[in-house]
Parts: C-alpha cells; structure tokens; sequence
C-alpha cells in the first residue's frame, strides 16, 4: 500500500480511488485515530493518513464530480449501518 503516495490522486476510477476513500470514511467515520488507520492500510504512520485526507479533501473541493463519488459511498455506509 505504501507505493499508492506515487500514483496520481487523478487516477478515481482504479482501485487506488478505493483505497483512498476507505482511508477517508475510516477517519470520518470511526473512532479510530491515524495510528490505527495506518496500521490497518499498512500504511507508515499518522502523517501517512493524515496527508492522504488532505490531498482527497483539496481534490474533492475542486471537483465536484469526485466529491459526489465520495458523498454517496459514505452516505451508503451511514444507511447500511443505521
């Protein structure tokens, strides 16, 4: 998992956008902190995860498109869990 930071975040319709959005609804949606985040994608640390949520933050302010995408999978989530 560590090799994704190389791959363009423009790349959503690869298995990478997957990733990055269980990235994001795990910090949105759990009360895991980053450490644990981490751990679980494998990933090197907090600040791992906690730049993979800025970088899907900023590309979900500047495309809305993408920002839709990620808005219905977590609203799916919500409605499955409820």
């Amino acid at each position: 998992m560590r090799v994704f930071f190389l791959v363009s975040l423009t790349a959503l319709n690869t298995p990478l956008s997957i990733d990055l959005t269980a990235i994001i609804c795990c910090q949105e949606l759990t009360q895991f902190n980053l450490n644990e985040i981490a751990e679980y994608f494998d990933l090197c640390g907090a600040g791992s995860v906690s730049y993979v949520a800025c970088q899907v933050r900023k590309r979900r302010r500047e495309d809305k498109r993408f920002d839709s995408k990620v808005e219905r999978i977590v609203d799916s989530i919500i409605r499955q869990v409820t």
